[in-house]
């Protein structure tokens, strides 16, 4: 049974090593690297389940109107089945409950299938940031 709660303190220590993955994962990709310097902050860690193994996750921050969907990520093996749906749902409804009116995340530069992922839970290009890494000389 697939489904995706708030995540219990046990289970804490799977999400660490999921977001792990996630990052090896996404350092592959072009804009990945930059994942390295973001924070959990005080995200709300949302897990999805194949009957009680964790094969997913979500980190949530609410803040005013807006929850960002700082992280998701579903394991490779576990994609295609309905753990990211249901990730986003819980997701959403946490958001729901914190008064956020808005479910916010990103998609690194030509990642079509999490750009499509989140088009298919209505979440569509607000807009692109763009950006680039400042030489030592350009900070003084």
């Amino acid at each position: 049974m697939i489904s995706a709660r708030r995540a219990e303190g046990h289970e804490l220590a799977r999400v660490a090593t999921l977001r792990t993955e996630a990052r090896d994962a996404a350092r592959q990709m072009r804009g990945g690297a930059w994942l390295d310097e973001r924070e959990a902050g005080s995200a709300i860690a949302v897990v999805g389940l194949i009957g009680s193994a964790v094969m997913g996750y979500a980190l949530v921050e609410c803040a005013g109107a807006e929850a960002n969907l700082v992280e998701i990520y579903t394991t490779p093996a576990a994609r295609d089945v309905g753990v990211g749906h249901a990730v986003i749902v819980a997701s959403a409804a946490i958001a729901v409950a914190s008064g956020c009116a808005r479910l916010v995340s990103h998609a690194l530069p030509g990642d079509r299938a999490t750009k499509n992922f989140f088009e298919t839970h209505s979440m569509v290009a607000r807009q692109i940031v763009v950006g680039r890494e400042l030489t030592d000389a350009q900070r003084r």
